[in-house]
Parts: structure tokens; sequence; C-alpha cells
């Protein structure tokens, strides 16, 4: 259910692709306390960005899911996703932008049905 949108125009070697992606699902199914069998995380390079009207490398981080976006778990996913991206990818703090979306179970497919 939890689903985690990464798009960031800082280089992502493609040696940590995939270990970035794994630590990313781990964190939140940590934090949003949902079963990572359920966590989807997807990770793709943007070309541009800015923060502030000046170009520096920047993330958006969209996160959904249905139920568990508390303002304490959104707060927790913020600064845990924020500090790893931080840290392996060289991002500046304020270059890192998040989302949170909960969605009615009536709004969210898979496997060919919804969780309604």
């Amino acid at each position: 259910m939890p689903l985690m949108k990464l798009e960031t125009t800082a280089s992502v070697p493609s040696g940590k692709r995939a270990d970035i992606t794994r630590r990313l699902s781990k964190i939140m199914a940590e934090v949003t306390r949902k079963p990572e069998e359920y966590c989807m995380v997807i990770v793709s390079e943007a070309i541009t960005g800015c923060m502030g009207g000046k170009e520096m490398p920047v993330a958006y981080v969209d996160i959904r899911g249905i139920g568990g976006l508390t303002p304490d778990v959104n707060m927790e996913l913020s600064r845990q996703v924020a500090d790893m991206l931080c840290r392996e990818l060289d991002l500046p703090q304020e270059g890192v932008y998040l989302t949170f979306t909960d969605v009615p179970r009536t709004n969210w497919g898979w496997k060919g049905r919804t969780f309604a």
C-alpha cells in the first residue's frame, strides 16, 4: 500500500540504486508499520531543478498510503528520508521536499481490485 516516488536531479550511481531503493522501502515499512511486501519505491532522475530560483541538486519525494500517515509518522518519514538522501546523494537539506497523501481505500487498486 505505501508508495514512495523519488525524483531527483542528483546523480544516483548505478551501483547504489538498488541499495538506496531497498533502504527507502525499509524506512517506509518501519515508520508506517506496514508490511514491507506491500511497499513500493520508485526512483527516477530529473534533468534539472532549482530551489528559491537557484539551480541546485534537488529531490521531490511523494509518499502515498492507505491510512497510517499521521502527523508524527509524516514527521519521522520526513526526517529519515531527507537525512538518508542528503547523506547518500549529497543533497542540501533545503533541496528536499516531501509530500504525504492518504488515499481512500476505494481509490487504490492492486492485483485487479481495490482495497475497499
